[in-house]
């Protein structure tokens, strides 16, 4: 979390750090996005992540819009509009309108139709990423008992489990000698 007192502080900052990636990846041909973060954070609000890719003045330095994050408590077709000029990947996952939940799409409140519109009208042909696990799968693994994990434990052990239902579906699929 970031304290309102510090944010000016914390921004002057996060813009120098910028300038020193954007610098290195430039020389490398590559881009850096900045992701759309939820709450407290810095860059939880299109203004505040515009401001500092502006103050940034680098070309190869765009937005990761976190659709979760961009929905929570704003207008997300509003956010997409607002960071459209400067979109190069998107990170697919719903929520309750209350927290990030990294829910598949149409698990929770967003709605996808006025999503897509806005990307749409945006232009966007970047990268969509999807972080996100089904709901049941994250009750259910937070229900089995001793079992403390984070959502990005969550994610690993769902990609696991699709991993190895991925190879036994090979195996189902392989012809018997």
């Amino acid at each position: 979390p970031v304290l309102p007192k510090e944010r000016g502080q914390r921004m002057t900052a996060v813009v120098a750090a910028l300038r020193e990636v954007a610098a290195l990846a430039r020389k490398k041909g590559l881009k850096v996005a900045v992701e759309f973060l939820p709450r407290s954070c810095l860059g939880n609000s299109a203004d505040e992540l515009l401001a500092a890719i502006r103050a940034c003045r680098a070309k190869n330095v765009g937005i990761c819009l976190d659709l979760n994050h961009a929905n929570l408590g704003q207008s997300l077709p509003e956010n997409i509009a607002q960071c459209a000029p400067h979109l190069l990947g998107i990170h697919v996952s719903d929520n309750d309108g209350v927290d990030e939940r990294h829910w598949m799409p149409y698990e929770g409140v967003i709605d996808w139709a006025a999503a897509m519109k806005a990307l749409k009208a945006a232009r966007f042909n970047g990268a969509f990423v999807y972080e996100a696990v089904p709901r049941l799968l994250q009750l259910y693994l937070r229900s089995r008992p001793g079992q403390k994990r984070t959502d990005a434990d969550l994610r690993f052990e769902y990609l696991r489990m699709r991993q190895d239902y991925e190879s036994l579906t090979a195996l189902s699929d392989a012809p018997i000698a």
